[in-house]
């Protein structure tokens, strides 16, 4: 008998070591943005990712310390403009914006730090160089960061219906709970909550994608967010 709890025991253990490294390969990895762009013929215009977390430093320093690491990992940094929290960064050819916010919270400061690029038809692969430079960028700090993705693509063959349509089913593939749509005058926003990525609360709901399907005189754009829109539309 004791034999058989050691083996129960045994192989709950493993189970659950299976299932702790699909959920944290799957929150690294999984990216509801890509399962959708997969599916429509976009140009990508622009992507932004972004990282929020706290610190008992000094505004200064944190500040310093991060134009540091940017200028080390990803290029040079040029602050030419009056708000010394918004500067270009120079990579080879490619120039990214980068902003940083520093705001007081009780005894520390909450800190959020993005870099964006826009361009007329970016790839995947820009993308997954700003996370990973986010991330190298800030690796010098030892609170928890967490990060989002903001991605505004323009639609160029798919209908606003069909672009709806295929995020819907991709939120129900993967069970998404707190879904919800809205018509807005110039076409839809969507929520929900894949629990795969950060999230935020809005409401008393639990989301970690947000979607708009929107037309301008310019065209049709598909902004997704995760877990929220971080570019102006």
């Amino acid at each position: 008998m004791m034999l058989n709890k050691k083996i129960l025991v045994g192989i709950m253990l493993v189970l659950f070591l299976i299932t702790s490294n699909n959920v944290f390969y799957g929150y690294e990895d999984f990216s509801m943005i890509d399962e959708v762009l997969k599916k429509i013929e976009v140009s990508i215009k622009e992507c932004k990712v972004s990282g929020n977390f706290s610190s008992i430093k000094s505004k200064n320093e944190i500040y310093d310390e991060l134009v540091s690491k940017v200028a080390n990992s990803i290029g040079q940094v040029d602050i030419s403009s009056e708000d010394k929290n918004m500067f270009k960064i120079y990579n080879g050819d490619e120039v990214y914006l980068g902003e940083i916010t520093i705001l007081p919270y009780k005894k520390e400061y909450k800190v959020t730090f993005s870099i964006s690029i826009d361009g007329d038809n970016l790839t995947f692969d820009k993308k997954d160089k700003l996370q990973a430079k986010l991330r190298e960028v800030l690796s010098i700090f030892d609170s928890n960061v967490e990060y989002s993705l903001c991605v505004k693509s323009e639609i160029l063959n798919n209908t606003m219906d069909e672009v709806r349509d295929i995020v819907i089913n991709n939120l129900s593939l993967y069970e998404a709970k707190n879904t919800d749509e809205v018509k807005i005058n110039n076409g839809y926003s969507i929520i929900g909550y894949t629990g795969l990525n950060n999230k935020r609360t809005i409401l008393g709901k639990d989301i970690d994608f947000n979607c708009a399907i929107v037309k301008y005189s310019s065209g049709c754009y598909l902004i997704m967010g995760e877990p929220e829109i971080t570019i102006t539309y």
